[in-house]
């Protein structure tokens, strides 16, 4: 009986001496695959809001951050792939537009606002890099302000290749960004509405909306949608009011407010400029 129980002791001993081994092996072996991914949060509209300051005659840079997963420390350095995606930013117009409300598509942000390289390396026994963004958003030359009256989009992808030394994250938004490019100044944002008094016409009492959103124009000046029109409107571009935050005082603690439209003709709402 003796024996027995010390022949089974032997025995258990053993068992546990090779799952410890196996164990460990499945630890070296990785449990879960070093993937690359974007770190892009996703809103309901399923893109990435990207605010970048509006800096005249300037560039501003923004790092989008790149993931390695996986539980066993990362001992190559990994040069990642980055490029455009305008076929995923196609997609998501379809989908969220139709075919029928082209006016409402996201643009793909032209290349004249922005330069980034095409290869990020994650250093060995690192697992974050970012890539780095530089945005112009006056245009070429400071000649061509962004105009936000569109919503404007990076769409990015990580590229896959055999020959490469990582893989991408499979999952759609981990492995792809839509960066949906919003500048920002000093005045952008949104302002309560109940001091805005709107008169449709034909109509002699006048209403408020909750509060109207300020789109930049340049690092001074801001627009809003006149009356109801809101982004989402097919003829929104005809009710732009634009408001320049001058330098100029009227008191010590007063400054001129500068208001225009570009809406004229037979298709706008004309408009006389006024300083005050």
């Amino acid at each position: 009986m003796y024996k027995m129980k010390k022949i089974y002791n032997l025995f258990l001993v053993a068992m546990l001496a090779i799952c410890c081994t196996s164990c460990n092996n499945e630890w070296e072996d990785e449990q879960f695959k070093q993937l690359v991914s974007f770190k892009a949060t996703i809103n309901g509209e399923g893109v990435s809001s990207t605010y970048v300051r509006y800096k005249p005659d300037g560039m501003v840079t923004y790092n989008l951050p790149l993931l390695l997963s996986g539980s066993t420390m990362n001992t190559n350095v990994r040069t990642v792939h980055v490029a455009l995606d305008p076929d995923t930013l196609k997609t998501l117009n379809l989908e969220r537009f139709g075919e029928r409300r082209s006016e409402l598509y996201y643009q793909m942000l032209d290349q004249q606002y922005y330069t980034m390289p095409e290869t990020v390396d994650i250093p060995a026994g690192e697992y974050v890099a970012t890539l780095p963004i530089n945005f112009t958003l006056g245009g070429e030359n400071n000649a061509n302000s962004l105009d936000m009256s569109d919503k404007y989009i990076l769409p990015l992808t990580i590229v896959d290749d055999p020959s490469y030394d990582y893989q991408s994250n499979d999952r759609l938004h981990y492995r792809k960004a839509l960066l949906n490019v919003i500048p920002f100044n000093d005045y952008s944002g949104t302002y309560d509405g109940s001091q805005f008094k709107i008169t449709l016409e034909g109509q002699k009492d006048p209403f408020t909306v909750t509060n109207h959103k300020a789109y930049v124009h340049d690092d001074n000046t801001v627009f809003v949608y006149m009356g109801l029109r809101d982004v989402d409107y097919i003829d929104r571009k005809c009710y732009k009011l634009y408001m320049e935050f001058t330098k100029e005082k009227i008191t010590p603690l007063k400054y001129k407010l500068r208001l225009w439209t570009d809406n004229g003709g037979t298709e706008g709402n004309n408009f006389k400029e006024l300083n005050g």
